[in-house]
């Protein structure tokens, strides 16, 4: 399908995508995302791009397809200022050679591979790109359209006039696939060579053949052209696990809208994000390793902030500089060159769990089982540094809802959206309001202000573009714990200087003083600490703030601000937390202010003791505090 370029309006589409496991498979194999333009960011050059890829290959090599699939195809994407078409066909041929070499240096993904059904769509055209049998539909004028061809060996026989389409998908060979990325070096893949002009209010659909095998064509029309993205996302699958979900189930559905300022948001469902971090981690790191031949790579402009490796904490070493021969030396003795680097390399790698193995059975339930009502998609909010990342838990019901910034702990150093997934889910389902998770950039390579500052900007776009999430911008909470929590802490105080409303805080075990040994249970419980401890509390302080005057910087150590017209305040804290008394400090100030303030204080128990469910009696406590402030907050 093919057409001249469109001089219409200005159009940007915007959506929902989510991928489930089903009800039989263990592995969500299945990868998307949804990554649609942002004015003033550079991606609005390169506009939108929705992918949807379906691995396969057995134990969890489909997974790993899938995703390299999804990381490669996105970056190569972004990395050329090349006109559609050739963009996406550089971006499946790199992507293609990633997973085929990729099976070959390892022999348990053998024989692996992945579908890819991708739509670019820029100034007002749609480009296809497509191998395999996942699906793109568009729904125009109440007509469903499929755009992708099938590319099994049954729709080739329908094609060829040897099979009818009746027979099509009944009997041997009907789940053969014809090409697929990743298993032989010589795929062909279908890419429009121009694109299809967009108009306002059409639909556009991306799936598997999970939802395809079980749902008829008329019935995903009924369910887009009735309901809103994200609810014809949840009742597709819905609709599918109904039929029997016997593979992975992966929908978007995009509407197109006359708006020239769009937003950006990369949208991937809960399932993909939860229970196929492993392979992510592993087709990141390996699809940076095949960059490196792709012509003209730069930097993607569709890279977030916590993935830039530019801050001025970054270690360069110029040419000209006297004691370049000495370092030069070193960095073949040593590695890594700079000592900031060469502690944060086991801090990060020991915090991810790499070389552990553990016995699924003896790790909790995950938040996608515990909460499977809550909606997860992921957006991309755009700032002066470039997007940043926020996974958004939306729990069922109507809108306009609340809205919750969280912010992750981690000591400034490390921690995802992803580990505090249970946190972030309980407190969207149990309270009903949408919390949108920020991932910041750490210190040392961007030390302080640069991760309040990304906090700023996602609470700036809560303010001003929460409706796009169907949020109630006169609602706002913030929330973090530990590191997160400083930063939670911090916000009323920059926020007021923007007039920005902030209803409630709630701030888990937090730092709210950097001068942490002037208290006395700091003093006794740091040296020994288990969860945190002294030299992991100086380091993190080290990284952080670069000068010692920055302790005393109200936005670094809020407990030393002007808290007068601080908003009300819900302290969770331990007693064997080397914390306790610097929350205890900062909730007597606040109230010595006016401020109304909860503390809850569990006995004997650890810094981060609500973080695993069923484990503690305590955290149950905790998060019941939590939605007892938090209505008490909504009400006033």
């Amino acid at each position: 399908m093919t057409a001249n370029r469109s001089s219409a309006a200005p159009l940007r589409i915007a959506g929902a995508i989510h991928t489930d496991v089903g009800c039989v498979r263990q592995l969500n194999e299945d990868s998307v995302a949804f990554i649609a333009s942002a004015s003033p960011s550079q991606a609005c050059d390169f506009g939108a791009l929705a992918l949807v890829a379906d691995g396969m290959g057995g134990h969890a090599a489909g997974e790993v397809a899938s995703a390299l699939a999804l990381e490669v195809v996105r970056r190569v994407y972004y990395s050329l200022d090349k006109i559609p078409s050739e963009a996406l066909r550089a971006a499946f041929d790199a992507a293609n050679r990633a997973i085929f070499a990729y099976a070959a240096k390892h022999p348990d993904c053998a024989g692996m591979g992945t579908t890819c059904t991708a739509l670019g769509v820029r100034d007002g055209l749609l480009w296809l790109a497509h191998v395999g049998d996942s699906r793109a539909y568009l729904m125009r004028d109440g007509r469903l359209t499929q755009l992708s061809d099938d590319q099994t060996l049954h729709a080739q026989l329908v094609r060829d006039g040897v099979m009818s389409p009746e027979d099509a998908g009944k009997g041997a060979g009907s789940n053969v696939i014809l090409q697929a990325l990743g298993t032989r070096l010589d795929v062909e893949p279908t890419i429009w060579t121009e694109g299809l002009p967009l108009r306002q209010g059409d639909i556009v659909v991306l799936c598997s053949d999970g939802l395809t095998n079980l749902v008829s064509d008329a019935r995903i029309a009924e369910v887009v052209s009735k309901n809103p993205p994200p609810e014809a996302c949840r009742l597709l699958i819905d609709a599918a696990r109904r039929g029997g979900g016997h593979d992975n189930i992966s929908v978007g559905v995009f509407v197109v809208e006359t708006d020239g300022a769009g937003r950006m948001a990369d949208q991937s469902g809960d399932e993909a994000d939860q229970h196929r971090r492993p392979a992510d981690l592993k087709a990141q790191s390996f699809g940076e390793e095949l960059m490196g031949d792709i012509e003209n790579r730069g930097a993607a402009s569709s890279d977030f902030v916590d993935e830039r490796t530019d801050g001025p904490g970054v270690v360069s070493v110029a040419e000209n500089d006297p004691a370049a021969p000495f370092y030069r030396l070193l960095s073949k003795l040593r590695a890594p060159l700079a000592m900031r680097d060469m502690m944060m390399a086991p801090v990060r790698a020991c915090y991810r769990g790499e070389g552990l193995a553990i016995d699924p059975a003896e790790l909790p339930p995950s938040a996608a089982q515990l909460y499977p009502q809550v909606f997860v998609t992921t957006l991309a909010v755009s700032s002066d540094a470039g997007p940043i990342r926020c996974e958004c838990f939306t729990p069922p019901g109507d809108g306009p809802m609340p809205m919750m910034l969280y912010v992750h702990g981690g000591g400034f150093v490390v921690g995802r959206s992803e580990d505090t997934a249970y946190v972030t889910s309980r407190i969207a389902a149990e309270n009903n309001v949408i919390v949108v998770s920020v991932n910041y950039r750490w210190a040392p390579e961007w030390p302080f202000p640069a991760g309040l500052d990304d906090c700023m900007a996602v609470l700036r776009w809560m303010r001003d573009r929460g409706a796009d999430i169907g949020g109630d911008a006169s609602r706002i909470l913030v929330c973090g714990d530990s590191a997160g929590g400083n930063l939670a802490a911090a916000l009323p105080i920059r926020g007021r200087e923007e007039r920005i409303s902030i209803l409630a805080t709630v701030l888990l075990c937090p730092v709210t003083d950097f001068h942490f040994e002037k208290f006395a249970s700091y003093e006794r419980l740091a040296p020994t600490g288990v969860v945190i401890d002294a030299s992991f509390m100086g380091f993190a302080r080290g990284a952080y703030l670069t000068k010692s005057q920055q302790w005393r910087d109200p936005w670094a150590s809020p407990a030393l601000g002007d808290l007068n017209g601080y908003p009300r305040t819900l302290l969770i804290s331990g007693t064997v937390d080397p914390l306790i008394d610097d929350n205890r400090a900062f909730a007597e100030k606040l109230t010595a202010v006016g401020v109304k303030v909860t503390h809850f204080i569990g006995e004997a128990m650890p810094h981060g003791f609500y973080f695993f469910p069923g484990v503690l009696k305590e955290t149950d406590a905790a998060f019941a505090t939590i939605t007892r402030f938090i209505a008490i907050a909504l009400q006033s």
